[in-house]
C-alpha cells in the first residue's frame, strides 16, 4: 500500500516561523500536514490539520533525551523518533520533520521514502511499508528500554558504564533510536536499497546549511522533493550570529515571503 499524506508531531507551546514555513509548504503544494501534539498549540495555523499525539503513541511520559554537558538540556528528539514508528505501524501518514521544506507532493514507492546523504540514512522524512521488517525491529528495540544498542561493541557498552549512565533511553546519544537505529536495522534487513539519493529529499547538507542564510539563490536539483532546514542547529546560528533575526534578502527569507509567513510574528 503506498502513503500519499504527511504527518508530524510538535512537541511545545508555540511553532517557530521555520517550522510555520516548513508547514504551508505542504499545504500551498496541496497536501496538508496532520499536526499530532499531546497538548494545545498557542499559535497551530489554519493551514494544518490538528490531531491527538495520545491516539498513536500514549506513554505515561515524553521522553527527554539528556544532551550538552553534564546533560542539562532535554531535547524531545527521542520522543518524536519514537512517535514516528509508532505513526507508520498505526496509520498510512507518512512522517516528516517539521522542518522539512516541500517542493513536491511526498509519496511512496512500494511503501518506502527515506532518503541518504552519503553514507548516512536520515528519518527527517519517513516512510516504510507496515509489514517492514526494518519497522518491527525499530519497534523491538524501541520497547526494550534497558538493553544496549545492538550495534553497541563492548568498549562502547563498557564506557557507557564507566560513566556511571543508566542503560536507558534518555542517556544513550541523539538519533540512537531514529537515524542511527534506522540505518542499522534497515541494513540487517536489506531494506536499505530503497533509500533516495541525497539530493531527493536532503539537497542541501547539514555542513552547508547555512547558505540558508547567506545566498538569496540556492541551485535545487529537478528532482527534489523536499529540503531539510535542519532547525535545531539553524535557530543557533541564527541567533549567534544574526541577533535571531534572518537576513532580508537570503534564501530563508525570501521563502517566508513567498508564503506569506512574518518572522517576527513567531520568532525563534
Amino acid at each position: 500500500m503506498e502513503r500519499s499524506q504527511v504527518a508530524s508531531l510538535w512537541i511545545g507551546k508555540r511553532l517557530s516561523f521555520l517550522d510555520l514555513v516548513c508547514l504551508k509548504s505542504f499545504d500551498d503544494i496541496g497536501q496538508r500536514v496532520t499536526l499530532f501534539s499531546y497538548s494545545p498549540i498557542e499559535n497551530l495555523p489554519s493551514y494544518v490539520t490538528q490531531a491527538d499525539a495520545r491516539s498513536v503513541y500514549d506513554p505515561e511520559r515524553i521522553l527527554l533525551q539528556r544532551v550538552g554537558n553534564g546533560f542539562v538540556r532535554r531535547s524531545p528528539a527521542l520522543h518524536s523518533d519514537i512517535f514516528r514508528l509508532h505513526l507508520l505501524e498505526k496509520t498510512n501518514f507518512i512522517w516528516t520533520d517539521t522542518d522539512a521544506y516541500a517542493l513536491k507532493p511526498l509519496t511512496t514507492t512500494n511503501g518506502y521514502l527515506f532518503g541518504r546523504v552519503g553514507s548516512n540514512i536520515l528519518n527527517g522524512v519517513l516512510a516504510l511499508p507496515k509489514d517492514s521488517n526494518t519497522l518491527k525491529k525499530m519497534l523491538e528495540f524501541s520497547a526494550n528500554d534497558n538493553e544496549f544498542p545492538p550495534w553497541w561493541d563492548q568498549p562502547t557498552r563498557r564506557r557507557h558504564l564507566e560513566k556511571n549512565l543508566p542503560i536507558q533511553p534518555e542517556f544513550f546519544p541523539w538519533g540512537t533510536y531514529g537515524p542511527r537505529a534506522l540505518q542499522y536495522f534497515l541494513g540487517e534487513t536489506g531494506e536499505a536499497i530503497h533509500a533516495s539519493r541525497s539530493d531527493v529529499l536532503y539537497p542541501v547538507k547539514a555542513r552547508h546549511r547555512d547558505i540558508l542564510l547567506t545566498r538569496s539563490e540556492i541551485e535545487i536539483p529537478k528532482r527534489a522533493l523536499s529540503i531539510h532546514l535542519y532547525s535545531t542547529n539553524l535557530r543557533a546560528v541564527i541567533r549567534r550570529n544574526f541577533g535571531g533575526k534572518i537576513p532580508e534578502g537570503c534564501f530563508l527569507h525570501r521563502l517566508c515571503e513567498k508564503h506569506g509567513i512574518d518572522p517576527n510574528e513567531a520568532p525563534l
